[in-house]
């Protein structure tokens, strides 16, 4: 079983079945992620269409955060995970509307102390 406090890659599975600490790049995570891939994956069966077919990472963090509404946020660590990813720098919480709610956008700007808005 792995540890818990191991650094492990964000770059597993089907973009599809990714859960959203692994979309905006948390390497700290246990086998939560794989309870949540096969969740999706047990969606997709039973729906026969993917659960959250997302064109990008952020996509489909998009769609996961729309069916789970706005009492879902993501945690204070996945924001500092995305705000502190090396593969979204450049990109800034204003320039994020077209792929955010109202509701991450506003758990970005109050997190962000790194990034400008």
């Amino acid at each position: 079983m792995p540890e818990a406090s191991a650094v492990y890659t964000d770059y597993v599975s089907t973009r599809w079945y990714r859960s959203p600490e692994l979309l905006v790049g948390d390497a700290n995570y246990s086998t939560e992620v794989d309870i949540w891939a096969v969740g999706c994956i047990f969606a997709e069966m039973f729906n026969a269409a993917p659960l959250f077919p997302g064109e990008s990472d952020l996509h489909t963090l998009e769609l996961i955060l729309e069916m789970f509404g706005e009492e879902q946020k993501l945690t204070e660590k996945q924001v500092n995970a995305f705000l502190t990813n090396p593969i979204y720098d450049g990109l800034t919480v204003s320039n994020l509307d077209s792929f955010f709610s109202s509701n991450f956008l506003s758990q970005a700007k109050a997190s962000s102390g790194s990034r400008s808005t």
